[in-house]
């Protein structure tokens, strides 16, 4: 299953990232970075270790939404086959991003760059957001298409995209937050209790993530007619 997951990836990537990736403002990643590393011209290396998996790891997220691509629906795959594609197609875009960032800041934790403790916390972190932000199907996936309630529960889209949001929210200010740690004048202490509550509000919203909505989102991703509905008429 994971050699057919990545065959589907690899050779739709192009026509799903230029046709997904609009769901989501990945660029206010990249123009808040930016905009954070021009006004405090120095940062600790735990933000780029942080940034990188996070914004590959969401662009993952969106353009592999949690769904069967058109061309797997045509092939003899049984609804059994169909969930255990969706949850390895799931973990593996989580793990690929956490793995990036568990290596890339291990070595740098070797090398004496990043104290235990902020590297603990700093991976706490990427996999609570890797794991919630990846809980996901387009948007139009449930406002174009009336569905029974008792077959779609997943009926308060502004919840879920509110959510959303708020997880993307918190990781993004959380990595900053860690990539200037020694730099907004706190004390280490004070320091190491602010990016706690950070870390525990990204995991709480996390795990909120994948208990409500993860089995609706699974769900909608087996069947074609929930995954790309007709346009109404109206």
């Amino acid at each position: 299953m994971i050699k057919m997951v990545y065959n589907d990836y690899r050779h739709g990537f192009w026509e799903a990232l230029k046709k997904n990736c609009n769901f989501t403002a990945w660029y206010m990643y990249i123009y808040i970075a930016v905009l954070a590393l021009i006004h405090f011209r120095e940062t600790n290396i735990m933000m780029i270790l942080g940034f990188v998996p996070m914004v590959i790891g969401l662009m993952l997220a969106r353009a592999y939404p949690n769904q069967l691509s058109k061309v797997l629906f045509l092939c003899p795959l049984s609804e059994n086959d169909r969930r255990v594609y969706l949850k390895t197609a799931y973990w593996i875009r989580v793990l690929l991003p956490v793995s990036m960032c568990l290596i890339s800041s291990t070595v740098a934790a070797a090398l004496g760059f990043i104290q235990l403790f902020y590297y603990m916390e700093m991976n706490l972190l990427i996999i609570s957001y890797l794991v919630g932000i990846n809980v996901y199907c387009l948007p139009k996936s449930w406002k174009m298409v009336d569905m029974p309630k008792d077959q779609w529960d997943m009926r308060m889209p502004y919840a879920y995209e509110l959510l959303n949001v708020f997880l993307q929210l918190v990781g993004l200010i959380g990595i900053c937050l860690f990539g200037f740690s020694d730099l907004i004048g706190i004390d280490e202490g004070n320091d190491k209790i602010f990016l706690t509550v950070f870390v525990i509000v990204e995991a709480l919203l996390s795990l909120a993530a994948v208990k409500i909505y993860y089995k609706p989102v699974m769900e909608r991703g087996l069947w074609y007619e929930s995954c790309y509905p007709a346009k109404a008429d109206w």
